[in-house]
């Protein structure tokens, strides 16, 4: 019966609004009539009023009037008439605030939104336009609408609407209608969806329902009564002044303010010539231009040798027949003749040859004491090693300590917090499908696999249990909020954790809640999640449900960061699910730091452990980059200790002899061979301890690339050393110790030469920037010292022993055991050496064999320099990581889900004074701000993001802080002060329900409504605005958003802003050239923002700058000048070893000049591998580059002294003769020696030790043995230096000495009759051409050269005597053409 009554009650009601009268000057709503049962008694109901406006009176009322809808108040004494009272206008006050709050930066929007809102309220011709068409009784025997229609023109509702779409929210990064348009963002969001959220009372802030009706002018509707008309306003113009005191829009705000938008510069177009690629085409070129003077000189030079040829087989033929004799022709040469370079060259060769004689022979005086020493001097400095401090801070590791990225970084750090310790998970579930719901407001919908209701639950419990772990450490338990950030604390102690979870606030009873409306339509988390996606900071979604979206932590969770793997903006479709935690970076504090370990560590050891029936783990932590790196290194030491061994074992094997079975372990190396190993190894360890007792320290680069390096240089010092003595011959007289001591005396200069130049090329490469390069360059420059010093000492005294334990039939390894075999110890060549002598260099010089070689040669380097310009730039993070690292499958699933790139702030320096007007214009982004003002240009960027790389504008706490400070009345100021009470003056908390609104007063007058504040205001009040937490009644609170993003010059007055940073987004950056073009981008931006920011009058300070920071600029700043580094530390590494050469040769600079020639072939061809290869160039591939300088010297120094040296009569003899005596040692050290070792790394788990240390390292050996023993030899042949005249005058001395006393006979000088001549013999002493000695040679029979010594000569006279057995040995291979410049000359010829 009772609810009968209520429905005819109703439809009495019904029928009374039915016949509401609507004409000009008649209201339909005015004044309160109690709590509205729709909102729960939240608001109050506006009273049914279908009769004439009122007078107000009221002074709150009038207040409000004049604060939020100015024209209708009267300006006089007497009240204006109006539809509306005090009290509705206090009940209205949060839709203005909102307004306020939200539209401010607009004022042409703002304007627009109030007017609809003012004329709702108070217009005097309220019935035309608006119809109560919901009533309920109320008290008094009064009528509450609980629903209106509003008759609203579509023209205004457009152009409001206009004014208002692209008002930014710069605290969320986003668009306010993104926020205040019912979950649709976009171009989603209409006219009609905006106006239905801000009329539904779900969203928080409207008292009752209201109906936005949009109609054409003229146009019918079913509810449209007659007298009534669609409100048709003039809606201001974002893009124009509102009136002389109030500014248009920015462009931020408002598209149609614009000036013409920067678009992206077209793509740089790749260079061609010829539709070819440039540098190809150019490279192209200089081959055929360079092969075409090659073929030029090859052909003149044949041509000249023909015809001296047949001229000279003229002569030969008439002498041939008068009688034939056996003749050498010996050149003459005339101490005149000689050079001052070559006396000088001569002169330091022999002081070089005698000083190295006599230390060895000392050293092999006293090898075992030698031993004991350099042994207990090696491991006093190797015990250096425990103090050694292993770099494996990225940062500390790629960046240099004074490079620009390292120290915007320390100031960044410094003066405001360390970038986080980001841990973060991303979660499939791979058992899942995507499904289709109907949601509350947007119909069907497509949800992921991840987005369901199952794996949210099960990602909730994941995401609390690692929010509640306690974790052991140092005796105690700690959580994750010991170590992680917390924005809002005290006042808000939850940890910064994004997560779609904080959408409910982590709370499982909201995850599952249900709601139904009126209609028995049902909204569940689907809805939350729809609308939050949209909304993060959304105060109440707009379903049944009413839920907030903002997060536990009191910031929003953007769905962005949180979700991954959906199209667009459609975030419900994703595929993944990211967890971040957000931890504090406090690296420098051992105490915190140990806490950040010991949770990061149970953090991944809960992941890895957790079970994967329904989800799949992508994570990664802070630590693990640092702890997969170690982990790397530590897999690999059975990697390289193989590879150590099978080196060692080549070593041990290869200096022996194995050519007779009886004497197999009596002429084996073994003991040498490791002995010198362990003498390497000492070299290294030696330089790490040394280095760490002054505090320098080192990084896995040094511990993994120098000992290969100084492995290769020992071994080919070693086999250098131990094959010139083994193929030596001790002269009668000649003790062990002068031998040994000869021997190291004829290469001991060439293993001087190359240590020197090898040690200073390092050493200088240290004045590099670069902290990997400069820490390698120091520690490879002094092992390759102490390698060399350990060489001539310890390794000399180790043959000593060795060749003694040899002499007297010891065996090896068991010398202790009695002699079994005194025979004499063998001398015969090796087998590389009889083939290098017999077929390789025969073959290799032949006529038509050496200019193939320099054309193949010249092709190669051409083909390869034009590889190298293809060569990337970067260092892919993957390969760092163990191939089955978690890490690698995390950078594979965060470049291929997440569409969301790293942060970026833009600082800006000390000496800018945010507080005058004039200045503030040049930063903020709202209406009155300057058109190239720091949030213009970022905003700007953003447009293009697609070439600078910026996603967003910024967030800039400026712009929220003059909305935050706006004055509204009492509670409608989020900047408030206490007006009495002990508090006065202090500031009043907008969400305080213990403080009474009448006691505060907005900070400024109302007067200031629409003005900027002054200086003094400005430095006042921003503090209070720093720590205000936002909350439901103001939401611009900046404490959140910008709490630490302002510092100032003294904390305690917090007056003078010190310095300040606006932060935004990165777009996706997957790959190096991503970050490289970010950070270029991001630079250029900011010297713009700099310069256009300078122009603001009275800047203080010169060096004032804007400075854009994210954290992985510090590692790709490198890449920016890596091309330009990489030459000079190249040209820096060369440029010794030029010098060290010219000068070792005796002032040769055509030797320098072929040593230099080789070593850059080699390099260019290492680059070209790099690109074929697919190896990038960075800091690991430069300092392999730099290491292939000093190991390319090895390959070509020591051939080219050999040549320089030899004294045989054509370039093509001396070739071939520096081939098979010193190119075979080289082929047996440094190129076998690595090799072995090097295919070993093949198999590493590392990708970097496969990558950059076997790819590397094989290009480099294999390059430098092609380069050593088949273009060394050629180049030589054709240009290499002459034979020094100095040391040939010597030997020509000591020839016709041996020879006897000569005497002049028909025109020739005669040799006397002795058993080594017969009277026919003549020996012819020819003189050389001027300015030509190359052709003029001595003939002597092979039989008659080949006297053995017989009394004691000085060791520099063995050492000649020596050479001479080996020359002749060499001169069998002489050609016709040799000879082919020989003239005799006649009696009066003089020596």
């Amino acid at each position: 019966m009772r609810f009968t009554c209520f429905l005819l009650l109703v439809g009495l009601l019904q029928l009374s609004a039915a016949t509401t009268i609507h004409e000009e000057n008649r209201c339909s709503l005015s004044g309160l009539c109690g709590p509205n049962p729709e909102t729960s008694d939240r608001t109050k109901l506006f009273c049914y009023y279908n009769e004439a406006p009122q007078r107000m009176n009221e002074v709150d009322g009038r207040s409000r009037v004049n604060l939020y809808c100015p024209e209708y108040d009267s300006g006089t004494t007497q009240g204006p008439e109006l539809c509306c009272d005090g009290d509705q206008m206090i009940e209205m006050e949060p839709i203005f605030r909102t307004v306020q709050q939200f539209f401010a930066r607009c004022p042409a929007c703002q304007i627009n939104l109030l007017n609809i809102f003012c004329n709702l309220l108070c217009s005097v011709d309220q019935s035309i336009f608006i119809n109560a068409t919901e009533l309920i009784p109320a008290p008094g025997g009064k009528q509450g609408a609980t629903a209106i229609s509003f008759f609203l023109s579509k023209e205004t509702a457009y152009e409001m609407f206009d004014s208002c779409k692209d008002v930014q929210f710069p605290a969320a990064n986003t668009k306010v209608m993104d926020l205040m348009c019912g979950g649709y963002t976009g171009d989603d969001c209409t006219p009609e969806r905006w106006l239905a959220f801000f009329g539904t009372p779900t969203n928080g802030f409207t008292p009752f329902q209201i109906d936005f009706i949009l109609l054409q002018t003229g146009e019918d509707h079913p509810i449209l009564d007659e007298g009534m008309a669609p409100l048709d306003e003039y809606a201001e113009d974002c893009a124009v002044p509102s009136s002389s005191e109030i500014s248009a829009c920015s462009c931020q705000d408002c598209d149609a303010a614009c000036p013409p938008l920067p678009t992206a510069p077209p793509e740089e177009q790749p260079y061609e010539i010829a539709n070819i690629d440039g540098y190809t085409f150019i490279v192209l070129m200089v081959f055929l231009g360079l092969l075409l003077v090659l073929v030029t000189l090859l052909v003149l030079g044949n041509l000249y040798s023909k015809e001296s040829k047949n001229s000279i087989d003229v002569a030969k033929e008439s002498q041939s027949m008068k009688k034939p004799m056996k003749k050498r022709e010996l050149a003459i040469v005339i101490p005149s003749e000689i050079s001052y370079l070559d006396k000088t060259a001569h002169s330091m060769d022999k002081m070089l040859t005698r000083a190295f004689t006599r230390w060895g022979t000392f050293i092999a005086s006293y090898p075992v004491a030698v031993l004991i020493i350099t042994v207990c001097l090696g491991i006093v400095a190797s015990c250096g090693l425990f103090k050694m401090v292993i770099i494996t801070d990225p940062v500390e590791l790629w960046s240099a300590p004074g490079s620009r990225a390292r120290l915007e970084k320390e100031y960044f750090d410094e003066t405001f917090v360390p970038f986080y310790r980001t841990e973060q998970v991303l979660i499939m579930a791979p058992n899942k499908e995507s499904h289709i719901y109907e949601t509350y407001l947007e119909g069907n919908q497509t949800f992921g696999p991840v987005i369901d209701i199952d794996i949210l639950s099960e990602v909730l419990d994941f995401q609390l249990h690692l929010m509640n772990m306690e974790v052991e450490h140092e005796g105690g338990t700690i959580t994750v909020q010991d170590v992680c950030n917390q924005p809002l604390a005290p006042d808000l102690p939850d940890c910064l954790i994004q997560s779609v979870l904080q959408w409910w606030q982590n709370d499982r009873e909201l995850l599952f809640k249900e709601a139904v409306d009126e209609e028995g339509k049902v909204a569940d988390w689907h809805d939350h999640f729809v609308y939050c996606m949209k909304s993060p900071l959304g105060l109440q979604d707009p379903t049944p449900l009413a839920l907030p979206c903002y997060s536990a932590f009191g910031g929003p969770s953007y769905a962005y960061v949180c979700t991954g793997g959906y199209n667009e903006s459609f975030f419900n479709e994703a595929e993944v699910l990211a967890v971040t935690f957000l931890n504090n970076n406090y690296r420098y504090d051992p105490e915190f730091y140990s806490k950040a370990l010991a949770w990061e560590q149970a953090y991944l050891d809960y992941i890895i452990d957790y079970p994967r029936e329904n989800l799949t783990f992508f994570y990664y932590s802070e630590r693990s980059v640092e702890d997969e790196i170690l982990r790397s290194s530590e897999a690999d030491i059975v990697t390289i200790a193989i590879s150590y061994i099978v080196i060692f074992a080549y070593i041990a094997l290869a200096l022996g002899d194995f050519s007779e079975k009886d004497r197999l372990m009596i002429d084996s190396k073994i003991t040498l061979g490791l002995g010198g190993v362990l003498i390497v190894l000492l070299a290294v360890f030696s330089s790490l301890g040394l280095y760490a007792y002054f505090g320098v320290s080192t990084t896995l680069i040094i511990i993994e690339v120098v000992p290969f390096l100084i492995l290769a240089v020992g071994a080919d010092n070693m086999f250098i050393f131990s094959l010139e003595y083994q193929r030596d011959r001790r002269v009668e007289g000649e003790t062990l110790e002068q031998q040994i001591g000869r021997v190291l005396g004829a290469v001991g200069p060439s293993l001087m030469m190359t240590g020197v130049s090898e040690g200073v090329s390092f050493f200088l490469g240290a004045l590099t920037q670069m902290p990997a390069v400069k820490t390698f360059a120091l520690y490879a420059g002094l092992a390759v010292l102490l390698d060399f010093v350990l060489q001539v000492t310890a390794f000399v005294a180790l043959l000593t022993l060795d060749s003694k334990r040899q002499r007297k039939g010891r065996l090896d390894v068991l010398c202790c055991f009695p002699p079994r075999n005194k025979d004499p110890v063998p001398i015969k060549p090796g087998l590389i050496q009889s083939f290098m002598k017999k077929y390789m260099g025969p073959f290799l010089l032949n006529d038509i064999v050496r200019p193939c070689v320099l054309v193949l040669f010249l092709f190669l380097t051409c083909m390869f320099t034009a590889f190298s310009f293809k060569v990337n730039i970067g260092l892919d993070q993957n390969l760092a990581m163990p191939r089955d690292s978690y890490c690698i499958d995390y950078f594979g699933a965060l470049g291929k889900y997440m569409k969301v790139g790293p942060p970026v702030y833009f600082v800006t320096t000390e000496g800018y004074d945010f507080s005058e007007i004039e200045k503030q214009n040049y930063v903020c982004g709202g209406a009155g701000c300057e058109e190239k003002s720091l949030s213009q240009q970022i905003y700007y960027a953003s447009l293009i993001s697609e070439h600078t790389r910026i996603a967003q504008p910024a967030s800039s706490w400026i712009d929220d802080y003059f909305d935050w400070l706006r004055p509204g009345l009492l509670s409608s100021s989020c900047c408030r002060t206490f007006t009495v009470g002990p508090n006065k003056d202090e500031f009043c908390p907008s969400a305080d329900p213990d403080v009474n609104p009448l006691s505060c007063a907005s900070c400024l007058p109302r007067s200031q409504a629409n003005e900027r504040p002054s200086s003094e205001q400005f430095e006042e009040f921003l503090p209070l605005f720093l720590d205000d937490v936002p909350n439901e009644i103001c939401n611009k609170g900046g404490s959140a958003a910008y709490g630490g993003a302002v510092k100032f010059n003294n904390d305690t007055a917090k007056k003078v802003i010190k310095s300040t940073y606006f932060m935004t987004y990165h777009t996706p950056l997957v790959i190096s050239d991503d970050y490289i073009t970010a950070l270029i981008e991001a630079r250029a931006l900011a010297d713009s923002i700099t310069e256009e920011m300078k122009k603001a009058p009275n800047i203080t300070n010169s060096d004032f700058s804007v400075w854009p920071y994210s954290l992985v600029y510090v590692y790709y700043e490198q890449y920016l000048t890596m091309v330009n580094d990489g030459i000079i530390n190249l040209i820096i590494a060369v440029i010794p070893i030029f010098i060290a050469s010219m000068l070792m040769l005796g002032f040769d600079l055509v030797s320098a000049g072929i040593i230099i020639l080789n070593i850059l072939m080699i390099v260019i061809n290492t680059l070209g591998v790099m690109y074929l290869w697919n190896i990038e160039f960075n800091a690991l591939s430069l300092v392999n580059l730099i290491m292939a300088v000093g190991m390319s010297v090895e390959f070509v120094s020591h051939t080219t002294r050999t040549f320089k040296n030899c004294t045989l009569p054509t370039r093509k003899e001396r070739s071939l003769y520096a081939l098979h005596v010193m190119g075979s040692s080289v082929l047996s050290g440094v190129a076998m020696t690595n090799l072995p070792g090097i295919i070993v790394l093949a198999f590493a788990k590392s990708q970097v030790f496969e990558v950059f240390y076997f790819r590397m390292f094989l290009t480099i050996t294999l390059s430098g043995t092609w380069h050593g023993l088949v273009f060394l030899p050629v180049v030589l042949s054709y240009i290499g230096p002459g034979v020094n005249k100095a040391r040939l005058y010597e030997e020509q001395q000591r020839k016709v000495e041996e020879l006897g006393t000569l005497s002049l006979s028909d025109g020739k000088l005669k040799a006397p009759e002795t058993d080594r001549f017969d009277e026919h013999d003549e020996v012819i002493l020819k003189a050389p051409e001027e300015g030509d000695y190359e052709n003029t040679a001595m003939e002597i029979d092979e039989e008659e050269m080949r006297v053995e010594k017989n009394h004691n000569e000085t060791n520099e006279a063995m050492e000649l005597a020596e050479e001479d057995i080996e020359k002749e040995v060499s001169m069998d291979h002489r050609s016709d053409q040799d000879n082919e410049d020989a003239i005799s000359v006649n009696s009066n010829t003089q020596l």
